[in-house]
């Protein structure tokens, strides 16, 4: 039994106990039609706005992923007035009740939340008892002030007129993006619990960060949530006579006069002082060494900021490929009357090419972490990065290099990327705080859509070392990887876009070691050949000046302050007008887009690098498509597209300006760190709330988008939305086929697949297309698809069925059917009439071939693959 089967069997089993416990008298009632939609109403607010919580609730994905049809309608309704409570405590609520029903109407039935407010409290001051005074004092203004993020590395500052700080890095070397304070009086007091546990966080960070060790870990030790957040932790101690009590308790306590934050510590130890540092045994570096570079004296006290610190100075001293400090506590002895100790381990490995860390490094080395330090400073400053790409024409090989393509890189202000610079066809495409815009030469026209700039996609490349260990045998070699997140956009930024790197300085030392690079110098520049390239790096500045390649072309590097802001500015007085029409978004892109002025410019970009013969047939063929497109564009078939998106992005303008009320994270979502998750998360959970307001809960597309967003968070009732898809009566051949074709598992597909093959009717494709079509419909696209079936002939329709479905005939009665109508509205009107004689001509034929495939075994003459083994 495979994988797939077990899987199969568990989730039939699932289905089988749901399905009995939903015939059963005392089961649960289920959400049936009961959803999460705009019909919520709150009632019983008198000092907040009723919709803010509305919407709050309502666009909450927590909720929605617990709203199945099948889910518990009390665990939904509990969920929802729960979630209610948590923003009315956030709100400064103390006493705040909240609670869930179901109003029934004409219309349907929808979500009614009753809220008992309670009085409301703002937060006033911080009570600290049991802490020295100067210690409570810091952590007044600790919880009161904006705190780095954990694994921020401090850096210490000296300013001209004699001041020193700290600032703080990320480990890309730019500013750290702070946290918010915990506490702000005059605002309202946050009473919930999760923000509670925040408050501990904070609390215990600050402890680390001043050596106090023994009293963090009494914070954090069990750390309570949910239902028990809040309440005291105690550690007890027992010796051979006597017995002491530490506890640590934080509370919101509600008074006459506002919101005190309370924190009472009860028998505080002593800061932690270093007992000493531990080597990995056989390190090339020791332990005089370390304390020597990195200023360590022990006997005195330690705290997490010296860990962070250390760890900083051995990553950016490029000696090392792990680079790890970690503390490991020592309990307080007679010795050492009572004061807990602290080890420093080093969990350190060292790039043994390299030179040791006892040692000054070479000029090479120097150099690469001068160039390391020239490229972070130019991304985070207020100079712009610039990549010129040159090359040699084939034609005239001792001509001049001629650039072709420039990358234009600005911190504050998003990514221009040019072709065919400083010359009459310059075109481009860029990400600014105007939009996404794109730009043709000759005064062709450009084309740019403005995009919400509350947060911005940061896009970090990556360069690091690695090891790889082949029979006792230590190689390295270089990787690369590309990672983005959304973050809130900077104040001093405007696009929505930008690009930063991450370089370890072990990865640039590693560079004038590895793969027999050939060192030279030319006055200051250090001139560094490899068997692909020729690099040349000016040490006093450390910019890389240029980088030549040995199959042709090269790259010039630079840094000029406003250069993206000159250059978009050029670029859009050189393409002329302005093209976009807000009110016909669709047509007027596919006008510019498809258009010859947009053919050409690839052309002639073609031409430049040499691609012109390899894309010849590709430029023919995507011009007949361009010009089909326009005909559309330019009859009104996209007409009704363009109304819809026009009121789509109405809608999400005044949805990104209406007021919600924050409703405390449960913790149970992706971090923001992983940007791919949360944007897999988001567009999951839009189209479950969009295919269910369209074409109903009970569609098929509905249930798959369901599944997906279940899918995406590994929620284990997928299985049980996938066995009821499976089960579902209503499915007939094209939702069978569009689920096997997303089911990971084989033997869920083939399940799908064989129900298919008992739904080839016209009946149940009919049923099928009803919930597409209301689809398409929603957005215009029913319109714009029909308008462009309607301009296709014979032979291009032919060409099209062979590319998309290996079938040059599959296509044609539907070509046919569409042109013999009158018009493109009565065409329209007709397709589900259409679509059905289409399943009959010969849409079924490669529908039944397609589930056949899916059913069939694999064998020798058909291979497995990854995600269709042999069964």
């Amino acid at each position: 039994m495979t994988r797939g089967d077990v899987f199969l069997a568990a989730a039939v089993l699932l289905l089988t106990v749901g399905a009995m416990g939903f015939a059963s008298p005392l089961a649960a009632e289920t959400m049936g039609t009961l959803s999460l939609d705009e019909g919520l109403v709150v009632r019983g607010l008198t000092l907040l706005d009723s919709e803010a919580l509305a919407r709050s609730l309502v666009y909450d994905d927590d909720l929605l992923l617990i709203s199945r049809p099948v889910a518990s309608r009390k665990l939904f309704l509990a969920a929802v007035a729960h979630k209610a409570t948590l923003a009315l405590q956030r709100e400064g609520y103390a006493a705040a009740r909240a609670t869930a029903g179901v109003d029934r109407s004409n219309a349907g039935e929808h979500v009614v939340v009753d809220v008992v407010e309670g009085p409301r409290q703002m937060s006033a001051g911080i009570e600290i008892t049991g802490l020295p005074e100067d210690l409570a004092e810091g952590l007044h203004r600790w919880l009161q002030s904006q705190r780095p993020p954990p694994g921020a590395v401090p850096q210490a500052f000296d300013t001209p007129g004699g001041w020193s700080g700290v600032r703080w890095l990320d480990l890309r070397g730019l500013p750290a993006k702070m946290e918010q304070p915990v506490w702000t009086p005059g605002t309202p007091a946050p009473f919930d619990l999760h923000h509670l546990r925040t408050v501990r966080t904070a609390i215990g960070r600050f402890l680390r960060d001043n050596g106090y060790f023994a009293a963090a870990k009494l914070v954090d030790a069990d750390r309570p949530t949910g239902l028990l957040a809040g309440l005291s932790t105690t550690l007890r101690g027992a010796g051979e006579e006597t017995a002491t009590t530490a506890s640590f308790d934080v509370s919101v306590r509600a008074g006459m006069d506002g919101a005190v934050l309370a924190i009472s510590v009860v028998g505080l130890q002593p800061a932690s002082v270093l007992r000493g540092i531990d080597v990995p045994p056989g390190a090339r570096t020791t332990s005089a060494e370390l304390q020597k570079a990195l200023g360590i004296v022990p006997g005195g006290r330690v705290t997490d900021r010296d860990r962070l610190a250390w760890r900083e100075a051995l990553r950016l001293s490029g000696r090392f490929v792990r680079h790890e400090v970690k503390f490991k506590e020592i309990a307080a002895s007679a010795d050492a009357e009572g004061v807990p100790g602290i080890l420093a381990v080093f969990d350190i490995e060292e790039y043994p090419r390299a030179t040791p860390l006892a040692e000054p490094l070479t000029r090479e080395e120097q150099t690469m972490l001068t160039v390391r330090d020239w490229l972070l400073k130019t991304l985070a400053d207020d100079n712009d990065l610039i990549v010129t790409w040159a090359l040699t024409p084939a034609a005239v090989p001792a001509a001049p290099a001629q650039p072709v393509g420039s990358l234009v890189v600005s911190t504050h202000q998003g990514i221009l990327l040019s072709a065919m610079p400083a010359s009459s066809e310059t075109c481009g495409v860029a990400v600014s705080g105007d939009g996404l815009g794109w730009f043709l030469p000759r005064a062709a026209g450009w084309f740019e859509i403005a995009i919400p700039t509350r947060q911005r996609l940061s896009v970090d490349i990556a360069v690091f070392l690695t090891e790889t260990i082949v029979e006792g045998h230590h190689t390295y070699g270089h990787t690369f990887s590309v990672s983005s997140i959304m973050e809130r956009r900077p104040r001093d930024a405007t696009a929505a876009l930008a690009m930063t790197a991450r370089i370890e300085p072990v990865a640039c030392l590693a560079m004038v070691h590895e793969g027999n690079p050939v060192l030279s110098w030319e006055g200051d520049d250090l001139v560094v050949t490899r068997s692909d390239m020729t690099a040349r790096l000016d040490s006093r500045t450390g910019r890389p000046i240029s980088m030549t390649l040995t199959q042709g072309g090269s790259f010039l590097i630079d840094a000029a302050p406003g250069r993206l802001a000159e250059d978009l500015t050029e670029l859009r007085a050189a393409a002329g007008d302005d093209l976009t029409r807000e009110d016909a978004l669709v047509s007027s892109g596919i006008e510019f887009f498809a258009s010859q002025a947009m053919g050409a410019a690839f052309s002639r970009l073609f031409e430049a690098v040499g691609l012109s013969e390899k894309m010849a047939a590709w430029e023919e063929r995507l011009g007949v498509v361009g010009e089909k497109l326009r005909c559309t564009a330019k009859s009104g078939g996209f007409a009704a597209a363009d109304r819809a998106l026009a009121a789509a992005v109405v809608a999400a303008r005044e949805e990104a300006s209406a007021s919600t009320l924050t409703i405390p994270s449960e913790g149970k979502g992706p971090p923001e760190s992983d940007s791919r998750s949360v944007l897999i998360r988001f567009a999951t959970a839009a189209a479950w709330r969009w295919t269910e307001h369209t074409c109903g809960r009970d569609a098929w597309p509905a249930a798959l988008a369901r599944v997906a967003a279940l899918a995406s968070i590994r929620d284990p009732v997928t299985l049980m939305e996938i066995a009821a898809y499976m089960s579902g009566k209503r499915n007939g051949p094209v939702a069978c086929l569009a689920a096997a074709s997303a089911v990971p598992m084989p033997s869920m597909a083939v399940a799908l697949a064989r129900h298919g093959q008992e739904t080839l009717t016209v009946e149940a494709f009919h049923a099928d297309c009803q919930p597409l079509l209301s689809l398409m419909a929603s957005c215009g696209i029913d319109c714009g698809a029909v308008s462009l079936f309607r301009t296709i002939d014979d032979d291009e329709a032919m060409l099209l069925g062979q590319t998309l479905l290996q079938d040059p005939e599959i296509f044609l009665p539907l070509v046919h059917d569409l042109r013999n109508r009158e018009s493109d509205a009565t065409a329209t009107a007709a397709l589900p009439e259409v679509l059905d004689r289409w399943w009959v001509a010969s849409l079924r034929k490669t529908v039944t071939a397609d589930l056949a495939a899916r059913v069939a075994p694999l064998t020798a003459d058909k291979p497995a693959t990854q995600t269709q083994p042999v069964r």
